[in-house]
């Protein structure tokens, strides 16, 4: 049965949920946007559902119902802590999921909903029931709220209030499938406001409503933390334009009021002490229906930049009712925090033209299922071939802290294994716009087994080889480490959107490191391996060279050719170029680090295993290489990685690395 009965939910952060109700909901469900009615009269407090015309509404849907959104939260006395449920700044925590179950109650009573509230982050983990009781209000900004507090007699009963608004305008229309937000939890020493908007999420965008564009309008809610003039809690009209043939989208939040205080003050609106509006520019990723973009002030504003996360509201397979979404922005004098939610509205007017002090370029549209930082939405961990090397006294001949010759005292080179992976937390924050890796090198009998964080800068630099490279220090007070990751797209590979190379090094003792490669990325299933044909494959490599007292970098071309009706794999290494270990510096050798290499498709799988053997000429070395194919999920691989390793460690001449190559026309 479906319960007539309006509902209303809070302000911005962001993560999951909510059965809620509401009443008309930017227009009938035609499969596409319509001009949406004016909205019902509200008493303060609630909204108004129309189930006869939305029967999957939150207000009409009987039972429990759990939905997501975007969040964002801030901490009072430190700064923007997390979006989209990812810490960053200076908290340890990992990611984050936040819940709204509403329970409707009895069908046909108004006012008899329950709601679990729920927040994991990191070692944080919040569990809070409330209702029904609760009380009901037009807040200073003119918005409906109801005011919930913990359930009496829950054990324990948190310091926490939940308002839920129903912040509907004109122009949104009435919201049926989005709830709105702010979670204030108030324990000492800190003080956390969440804002967000979750609802009935549309999902993945089919190839059907991947056509035309839709023009939203709403409003925002959220707060301004002035350096010199205090908080201002604030609303804002939203206006969004989306266009969902190239996934752009784009918008502004203008035209702020707000009123001196939190969101419990009853201080009057008043003018802001600087103006607030923004513009914003994101990607929708079409298979989660969310999107991610950047943020700045108008000109004439606060000329503070930043970031928006945002979803899709409405029912599956049909061209979205309504979105929401998050935003944190910042500069040096403040910053600003809040949701927003918007019905679609065909006619309603983009705000006048005003490009920011900074101008916004939309995100670059991302492949779905890309294992670069820009591609993920939450922690993703991913698996592939690993090579290591253990040398002491490293002396490339240029580094006086060395002077004795350094050698391999051991190496090991593994396929695919669950204990060596590395794991993305590619975080929302503007404050720290950073991503975190953290490398895990586990196997059972290893010489050197460890796991170590790294907060990876999300800016690229040339790596001196013709490819991109982020760098960053371990976060270990113990050990002094650095993690690269490598981006060998080229002209030979094309781009490459499922693989990468991790190297990580580190000195545990003196005069003695680790180097570790791992080629990383989503690896194709093993039902998905083509079982006729075949393919070429080309791209870079990226290791090391030891000879002696000489110790290099080094990059390469590399090729593989796969026929995957016999599983034979087969492929060259070429073209070597080196760099002075410890300075960077380019650098020639007399010798050629030249290799061939064959092998098989392990049976069932999509890896390999072969022998390499130096070219004529070339150094006379053997070796092994392991690999693995990638691409998009539940497709053939688009992509291919593999790891080297050629020499006798105790030989004193030892070459080790990683590759990632990808399919050519």
């Amino acid at each position: 049965m479906t319960k007539n009965t309006p509902l209303i939910l809070a302000l911005l952060l962001g993560g999951a949920i909510v059965s809620g109700c509401g009443g008309g909901g930017g227009g009938p469900d035609t499969g596409g946007p319509v001009t949406p009615p004016p909205p019902p009269p509200v008493q303060p407090g609630l909204g108004v559902n129309d189930c006869a015309a939305k029967p999957q509404s939150l207000a009409c849907t009987a039972g429990a119902l759990v939905l997501s959104g975007p969040f964002a939260m801030f901490r009072y006395a430190t700064r923007p802590l997390a979006m989209n449920g990812t810490a960053g700044g200076d908290s340890a925590a990992g990611p984050g999921v936040g819940t709204i179950t509403q329970n409707a109650g009895s069908p046909g009573v108004a006012g008899d909903e329950t709601y679990d509230w729920k927040l994991t982050l990191g070692s944080r983990n919040e569990t809070f029931p409330t209702g029904p009781q609760h009380t009901g209000a037009t807040l200073p900004l003119g918005i409906p709220a109801q005011r919930y507090y913990c359930v009496t007699g829950a054990q324990p009963c948190p310091p926490h209030d939940l308002y839920l608004l129903y912040p509907a305008t004109t122009e949104s229309g009435s919201l049926d499938y989005s709830l709105s937000f702010v979670s204030h939890t108030h324990a000492e020493p800190n003080t956390d406001y969440i804002f967000g908007v979750y609802g009935r999420e549309t999902g993945a965008f089919s190839p059907a409503m991947q056509t035309g564009s839709a023009v939203y309008a709403g409003q925002t809610f959220g707060e301004v933390n002035y350096a010199r003039d205090g908080v201002y809690t604030v609303k804002g009209r939203l206006w969004l334009n989306a266009n969902f043939a190239t996934g752009a989208i784009t918008g502004a939040a203008t035209d702020f009021q707000g009123h001196l205080g939190h969101i419990d003050s009853t201080s009057p609106l008043t003018t802001l002490p600087g103006k607030p509006d923004f513009d914003f520019a994101a990607s929708l990723t079409s298979t989660t229906g969310h999107f991610t973009g950047v943020a700045a002030s108008r000109a004439g504003g606060l000329g503070w930049t930043g970031t928006v996360i945002g979803s899709f509201f409405g029912l599956a397979n049909t061209t979205p009712d309504e979105v929401g979404l998050s935003y944190i922005l910042s500069g040096d004098d403040g910053s600003m925090i809040g949701a927003g939610v918007a019905g679609a509205s065909p006619s309603a007017a983009a705000p006048p033209s005003a490009p920011g002090p900074n101008p916004i370029t939309p995100p670059a549209l991302t492949t779905p299922g890309c294992v670069q930082s820009a591609c993920l939405e939450r922690t993703a961990t991913f698996f592939g071939p690993s090579a290591q090397l253990n040398r002491s006294n490293g002396n490339s001949g240029s580094n006086p802290d060395y002077p004795v010759p350094s050698y391999i005292r051991a190496a090991d080179i593994h396929n695919v294994q669950s204990g060596v992976n590395v794991k993305i937390d590619p975080g929302v924050n503007t404050a720290v716009p950073t991503d975190t890796y953290t490398i895990t090198y586990v196997i059972d009998g290893g010489r050197e087994n460890f796991s170590r964080i790294f907060r990876v800068p999300a800016a690229t630099a040339a790596d001196g080889f013709g490819g991109q490279v982020k760098t960053a220090s371990a976060d270990d007070i113990f050990l002094t480490g650095t993690l690269s990751v490598y981006d060998v797209s080229s002209t030979l590979s094309r781009a490459l959107d499922f693989v990468q190379i991790a190297a990580e090094r580190h000195r545990e003792v003196a005069q003695q490191e680790e180097r570790s490669f791992i080629v990383f990325g989503r690896q194709t299933a093993p039902a998905d391996m083509p079982t006729t044909g075949s393919a070429q494959f080309a791209g870079a490599t990226r290791g090391a060279y030891v000879n002696g007292d000489r110790l290099y970098a080094t990059a390469s071309d590399i090729s593989l050719n796969a026929n995957f009706a016999t599983g034979a794999v087969s492929g060259r290494a070429s073209n070597f170029q080196f760099q002075e270990w410890f300075t960077g510096a380019p650098t020639t050798t007399p010798e050629s680090l030249d290799f061939r290499y064959s092998g098989s498709i392990a049976s069932a799988t999509s890896t390999f295993s072969g022998t390499a053997t130096s070219e004529t000429g070339g150094l006379g070395l053997t070796g092994r290489v392991e690999g693995a194919f990638f691409g998009a999920t539940g497709q053939a691989p688009d992509e291919a990685g593999l790891t080297y390793q050629l020499g006798t460690p105790e030989s004193g001449i030892f070459m080790t690395g990683g590759a990632a190559l990808g399919r050519q026309p």
